[in-house]
């Protein structure tokens, strides 16, 4: 589940263009993980932004 989440547009990517995203997990506690990612298209940075997930129970599935 998302807690927290900022984005930065730095650059605009044109229609057709590859997206490539680059993940760091910054750091990992028992129910919050902080990341930051970086996209690019072309080599230009077009975002920068930072999240903070929290871990959720999942229910078993049937199956």
């Amino acid at each position: 589940m998302t807690v927290s989440l900022t984005a930065d547009f730095l650059s605009g990517a044109r229609e057709g263009e590859w997206l490539e995203a680059h993940v760091t997990i910054t750091r990992k506690g028992r129910r919050l993980v902080y990341a930051s990612y970086d996209l690019t298209a072309g080599g230009r940075h077009v975002l920068r932004s930072s999240a903070v997930f929290a871990a959720v129970d999942r229910p078993p599935q049937d199956g």
